[in-house]
């Protein structure tokens, strides 16, 4: 697996989705050299092929999904409602057979149900939040390695893996800023999300 300048394959695949959504967006609004930004949509993609980060490819495909959709909601004709009724019932669809198959889809991209112990190691550091809910570890304070998270954590995996992170956003929030941190982000991000979608 390519992992480019980076200390890991999963930070290139990161650099790379994001690279192809802007190329992506370059695409829609530059009329201009259009070979150079489809050459380098094209190179991001490749590279994020080349780090074999299933989780990365799941969530470009996720987010390109989402811009169709949002383009859809911008129409003023009624064949769009029609549209959205047809792409809500498909995403539903898939998201009951997502359910209904997770073991058999997670196994087939090369995972297991635990992914990657990801799971194992989302319940410990619940478990540790659970010691500080409130203002939690502190700013970089509970994946500060003398706070030894890292190995009390990693415990929990069956592999004993001393991580780096929970590999989960919103849990290293809480464990550093605790509930209050997190519902602070959550009502900045659901504000900005408001604004952003009126002033599309």
């Amino acid at each position: 697996a390519w992992r480019g300048i980076y200390s890991h394959k999963n930070v290139l695949s990161q650099m790379t989705t994001l690279s192809s959504l802007v190329f992506l967006f370059l695409s829609m609004i530059i009329r201009r050299y259009r070979y150079v930004v489809w050459g380098g949509l094209f190179l991001s993609i490749v590279l994020l092929l080349l780090t074999t980060s299933k989780t990365a490819l799941v969530v470009l495909i996720t987010l390109v999904c989402l811009l169709q959709f949002y383009r859809a909601l911008r129409w003023r004709n009624p064949k769009s409602v029609l549209i959205l009724i047809l792409i809500t019932f498909i995403i539903a669809s898939v998201v009951i057979v997502l359910i209904g198959n997770a073991e058999l889809i997670v196994t087939s991209l090369g995972k297991d149900i635990t992914l990657s112990g990801r799971t194992d190691l989302w319940h410990g550091v619940l478990d540790q939040i659970q010691k500080r809910p409130w203002l939690g570890y502190g700013r970089d304070g509970f994946w500060n390695i003398e706070s030894n998270m890292h190995k009390i954590v990693g415990s929990y995996v069956a592999f004993n893996y001393e991580a780096p992170h929970s590999h989960n956003g919103f849990l290293d929030l809480t464990a550093d800023l605790g509930i209050v941190g997190l519902t602070l982000f959550l009502l900045s991000f659901g504000f900005a999300f408001y604004k952003a979608f009126h002033q599309a």
